[in-house]
């Protein structure tokens, strides 16, 4: 039996974390980003050079940047009943010249998040689509979002390396 889906437009608040994180040594993750290649051969929504899906299991240092992104998603909503998160997957991209993002959601997980490596001046924004948001990172910058929320980057203009480290979050 076939159930027909109805789709309608819901206008919600949801939060988003955008702090600056000083403790990460940037030269080390960005060398071990650089040091796994292209894997996904841009067929994924990111256009540009990107990991493999767990890359915080390969790092301890990427590893430790996944439990602070999951610490600071602990506090966005404070409930009675203790939830356990997870990262789900998380990968490190590197964008040159010409290189975006297709807009795209993370679900079914809970939260996404991105963290700023190394941002070259002129680097592309982190756009949310439907909120007509755009964020201009910097280097050390962690943003944490609904993983409803859709969300792309636009083809960069900029020649040197835009290198980050994006994760997603689920209940355990």
């Amino acid at each position: 039996m076939e159930i027909g889906a109805k789709y309608y437009k819901f206008n919600m608040d949801l939060p988003i974390v955008e702090i600056n994180l000083t403790e990460f040594d940037n030269d080390k993750l960005a060398e071990i980003i650089l040091s796994k290649g292209d894997v996904q051969n841009k067929k994924t929504n990111v256009k540009a050079n990107m990991t493999d899906w767990r890359l915080d299991l390969q790092s301890k240092e990427v590893s430790d940047l996944a439990w602070k992104a999951i610490e600071y998603a602990n506090n966005i909503r404070q409930s009675y009943s203790k939830v356990i998160f997870k990262t789900r997957s998380c990968w490190g991209a590197v964008y040159g010249k010409d290189d975006y993002t297709v807009s795209h959601a993370h679900w079914p997980c809970l939260y996404s998040w991105c963290y700023y490596v190394k941002v070259p001046e002129g680097s592309s924004p982190l756009v949310f689509d439907d909120a007509k948001l755009m964020f201009e990172p910097k280097e050390g910058d962690l943003i944490i979002f609904s993983s409803l929320v859709q969300h792309s980057v636009p083809k960069s203009k900029c020649e040197e390396q835009r290198i980050m480290i994006a994760g997603n979050i689920v209940c355990q």
